[in-house]
C-alpha cells in the first residue's frame, strides 16, 4: 500500500509525464498485492481537505495572477492569508495544481511566507512540457525535478515576487 501510495502521489494519480507503461504495470501489481481498492488509497490523500484548506484554496483562486501571455501563474501567500483562512503553513500542499489546471499555463509559482522566519518565503514551482521548474529554483539556490522544484528566498514580499517573475519569464523565453 505504501509503495502504491508513493507512486500515486509522485505521478499525481498517474497523470504526470513520469508515468510510463512500467509505472502502470508496477501499480497494477501493487494494487493486486495490497488486496485493496484505489479509492481506499486515493480518497484519504486527494479528497480529504479540512475546511481551512478549502478556504485557502478559495483564496488562491482569488489571488492567482496570470502573466506573460498566460503562461505563468503566480500566487503569493502571506501570514495574513493563513490567519484569514485558519489554515496552517503546512496546508499549502497541492495548491500549485490550481494554476496547473489552466490550459495555457506552463509554469506555476507559489510563494508562501514562513510564519516564523521573517522575510522568508518558501517557493513551490511546477511546470509543463519543456519548461524547467528546476531551472527557476536553481536561480535561488533551490532544486528539484524538471517539472517540480522549490527553493527558499529571504527578502521582502515585493522583491521576492519581482525576482520570481523575472526568473520565470527568463525560463519561459528560453
Amino acid at each position: 500500500k505504501l509503495l502504491l501510495t508513493g507512486i500515486l502521489t509522485d505521478t499525481s494519480k498517474l497523470s504526470y509525464n513520469n508515468t510510463s507503461k512500467d509505472t502502470l504495470y508496477v501499480a497494477s501489481k501493487l494494487l493486486e498485492l495490497s488486496q485493496t481498492s484505489m479509492d481506499k488509497i486515493c480518497e484519504p490523500i486527494f479528497s480529504n481537505k479540512t475546511i481551512q484548506q478549502f478556504e485557502l484554496n478559495k483564496l488562491v483562486y482569488q489571488k492567482i495572477e496570470f502573466m506573460h501571455n498566460n503562461q505563468l501563474a503566480f500566487v503569493m501567500l502571506n501570514t495574513t492569508d493563513f490567519n484569514k483562512t485558519g489554515a496552517s503553513f503546512d496546508e499549502v500542499h497541492g495548491l500549485c495544481d490550481i494554476g496547473m489546471s489552466v490550459g495555457f499555463v506552463k509554469l506555476v509559482i507559489l510563494a508562501s511566507q514562513d510564519p516564523v522566519q521573517q522575510n522568508c518565503y518558501h517557493v513551490s514551482i511546477r511546470s509543463k512540457g519543456q519548461v524547467s521548474a528546476r531551472a527557476v529554483a536553481e536561480a535561488f539556490g533551490g532544486g528539484g525535478h524538471f517539472n517540480a522544484a522549490g527553493c527558499k528566498i529571504f527578502d521582502s514580499e515585493q522583491n521576492v515576487k519581482q525576482a520570481l517573475i523575472n526568473a520565470s519569464i527568463k525560463e519561459l523565453t528560453c
